[in-house]
């Protein structure tokens, strides 16, 4: 049995991970391509009711597409590498 796992997650996936299951969430919104665009839930503050990251892809350096990420009330950025590294254990329960 294979237990490893992908280390980054891209923009879309990140997206996928945290949004809620709450109809009508900005959380859910997508463009005309049926991507996820806007802000997700910070899970390095939940519950977060109002989506407060912003997830994005740039280029950075010598890297094409680097996912970044932003808490708008002010969450710390290792707070929120370990709120996604939890939301995905979570997940794989």
């Amino acid at each position: 049995m294979n237990n490893t796992r992908k280390q980054y997650l891209n923009e879309y996936e990140l997206r996928d991970l945290l949004q809620c299951e709450r109809a009508g969430c900005p959380c859910k919104r997508v463009d005309v391509e049926g991507k996820m665009i806007g802000f997700t839930h910070c899970p390095a503050h939940l519950p977060d009711n109002n989506p407060s990251l912003k997830v994005e892809t740039k280029e950075y350096g010598s890297y094409k597409d680097y996912t970044f990420f932003d808490c708008k009330t002010g969450c710390d950025y290792k707070d929120v590498r370990a709120g996604v590294a939890r939301e995905r254990m979570e997940q794989q329960k």
